[in-house]
C-alpha cells in the first residue's frame, strides 16, 4: 500500500519510510479565488461530486448494495482528483545537526620574519610565534577548537590559500588526529592584504555555519587602508573576527648603512676619510654602535696614524648617525673596502649593515706649480 501511494504521488521508493515529520500543504489556484476563496470552490465541487454520484447510481438497475459500493468507489476517485486539483505538497522535515566552522588565517608575508617576539637573547620571528600556537606537539588550541567545530586553516599575504581542514572530533572517536604540516609556511609574501584576504575567506565559506575567524598577523597592511569601506564590507557578513596581533609594539631594531662618501682614488700613503651615514631604528638614544673599515680580501681592519679603523657612534634622537673612518693605504692597486656596522642582538636584517667600496691607490709624483705674489 505504501509503495502504491508512492507510485501515485510520483515519489522515490522508500520515501514514506524515511524518518521525519510528514506534512501536507495545499496550494489551490481556482479562478477568482481571491474573491470567493478556495473553501467555497472546494465545497461547491465536493457537493457537485456527491450529487453526480447519487444521480448516476440512483438510476442503475443493480442491487442496492452494489450501487452503494460503486458510488463510494467513484466518489472517492473524483474526490482524489479534486484533491490533486488543489495542488498538494508533501513535505518531509528532518533535523540534522551540522558542526560550525572556525577559520584560522596565518600571515606569511615578509614582515613576519622579524624576530621581535620574546626576550632579545632568544627572540622568535613573528611567524614562528604564530605557528607555536598551532604546533602539533602541543596543539591545545586546535584540539580545543576541533572538539566543537570544523577548523579550516589558511595562509595569506596578497590572497588567502587553504592549508588544511581539521574535522570535528566526536567524543566516541578513538582515531588519532592527523598531523598538520605547518613547516611549509614561509614568510615570503611581498605584501599583506588583510581585508582582501578576509573577504575572500568569508566568501569561500558562505552558506556554512561560521562561528568566527581567527587572524594571526602583525597587522602590516600594505598599502595602508585609511578608508572605512573595507571594514564596512566585512561587517555585512555578520561574522566575528578575532585578530591575534603578533610581534612587538616597539619599532623593529635595525641598523642600515645609507651612504658612504669616499674618493675614487688616492695616492699611496695619503690619509683617506670615509664619511658614513647610518639609519637606526628601534634603539634608544645614547646606544653605542661600532663601525669598522676592513680590507675585503684579508679581513684586516685598516687604520691611519692616531686614528683607528673603527669608531663608536652614539645614536641621536633623530636616528640618523654620521661617523668618519680614516685609513692610510700602503699598497698600490685597487683596494676593496668593507665598511661595516657591527650587528646588534635582535636586528631585523644584518645584510644592510655592510657596504663595499673600491679605492684606487696610485704611486706617482705630483707636478706642482706654486706661484706667490704679483708679477
Amino acid at each position: 500500500m505504501q509503495r502504491l501511494i508512492e507510485l501515485l504521488l510520483g515519489l522515490d521508493a522508500g520515501f514514506l519510510s524515511r524518518q521525519g515529520d510528514f506534512s501536507v500543504r495545499f496550494n489551490p489556484g481556482w479562478p477568482g479565488q481571491a474573491v470567493v476563496g478556495a473553501t467555497s470552490w472546494n465545497f461547491a465541487l465536493t457537493l457537485l461530486v456527491i450529487l453526480l454520484v447519487v444521480y448516476v447510481y440512483r438510476r442503475e438497475g443493480r442491487t442496492r448494495r452494489l450501487r452503494i459500493a460503486l458510488g463510494v468507489l467513484r466518489g472517492s476517485l473524483l474526490l482524489f482528483i479534486l484533491a490533486l486539483l488543489n495542488r498538494p505538497v508533501l513535505t518531509l522535515s528532518q533535523d540534522r545537526i551540522e558542526p560550525s566552522v572556525v577559520a584560522i588565517l596565518i600571515d606569511d608575508s615578509i614582515s613576519m620574519r622579524i624576530g621581535d617576539v620574546g626576550d632579545e637573547s632568544a627572540a622568535q620571528s613573528r611567524l614562528d610565534a604564530a605557528l607555536a600556537l598551532l604546533d602539533d606537539s602541543g596543539a591545545k588550541l586546535l584540539h580545543s577548537l576541533s572538539s566543537q567545530h570544523v577548523v579550516r586553516l589558511y595562509r595569506f599575504s596578497r590572497h588567502a590559500d587553504p592549508i588544511a581542514v581539521i574535522p570535528r572530533r566526536t567524543e566516541d572517536s578513538d582515531a588519532p588526529a592527523e598531523p598538520i604540516h605547518l613547516e611549509a609556511i614561509t614568510p615570503s609574501g611581498q605584501n599583506t592584504q588583510v581585508f582582501a584576504s578576509l573577504e575572500e575567506v568569508l566568501r569561500d565559506l558562505q552558506g556554512q555555519r561560521l562561528a568566527g575567524v581567527i587572524v594571526l598577523t602583525d597587522g602590516r597592511e600594505t598599502p595602508s587602508q585609511t578608508s572605512a569601506e573595507p571594514l564596512a564590507r566585512l561587517q555585512r557578513f555578520g561574522v566575528k573576527v578575532f585578530p591575534v596581533p603578533v610581534g612587538s609594539d616597539r619599532a623593529p631594531r635595525n641598523i642600515a648603512i645609507e651612504s658612504v662618501s669616499l674618493p675614487d682614488s688616492a695616492f699611496k700613503g695619503d690619509i683617506i676619510t670615509a664619511r658614513v651615514q647610518l639609519r637606526v631604528s628601534g634603539f634608544e638614544p645614547g646606544h653605542e654602535i661600532t663601525l669598522v673599515i676592513k680590507d675585503k680580501k684579508t679581513g684586516a681592519i685598516l687604520s691611519a696614524p692616531d686614528m683607528p679603523g673603527e669608531v663608536v657612534a652614539i645614536v641621536p634622537e633623530s636616528g640618523v648617525v654620521e661617523a668618519e673612518l680614516q685609513l692610510k693605504p700602503e699598497q698600490v692597486g685597487t683596494l676593496d673596502l668593507n665598511i661595516e656596522a657591527i650587528a646588534q642582538p635582535g636586528e631585523l636584517d644584518e645584510a644592510d649593515n655592510l657596504r663595499t667600496e673600491q679605492l684606487s691607490v696610485l704611486d706617482a709624483k705630483i707636478a706642482v706649480l706654486y706661484v706667490e705674489g704679483y708679477p
